[in-house]
């Protein structure tokens, strides 16, 4: 009678089982510690993206507030500067005016 190949006992069996059951847990161990790592970094960049935001409008308050506060400042100035001025740019149309003008300047003492 030929010689039957041993049938593996259920020792062997239980054994692979043992192994591959370790090979998963340690694959699941790996597969953790990669989570926790990912984790961490996606922490990382929340505090970044927030912190962004924030000198964002910092940067926007540093540089648009002033800029808003002068304009309205300057509305007042340019308004009196132009007042002092009103004379002038009533008299530019008429010809009359204009003459009249270049008269008073020869008349004026050189200096």
């Amino acid at each position: 009678m030929p010689e039957l190949e041993p049938k593996k006992t259920d020792n062997s069996l239980a054994a692979s089982r043992d192994s591959g059951q370790a090979s998963l847990e340690k694959l699941l161990k790996e597969n953790l510690e990669l989570n926790k790592k990912i984790y961490e970094t996606c922490q990382k960049t929340e505090k970044y993206i927030y912190f962004v935001k924030a000198f964002n409008i910092f940067k926007f308050i540093i540089i648009f507030i002033p800029v808003i506060i002068g304009v309205l400042y300057l509305i007042p100035l340019v308004g009196d500067f132009l007042g002092m001025y009103k004379g002038f740019f009533t008299n530019v149309g008429e010809a009359t005016g204009i003459l009249e003008s270049l008269k008073d300047v020869k008349e004026l003492p050189s200096l």
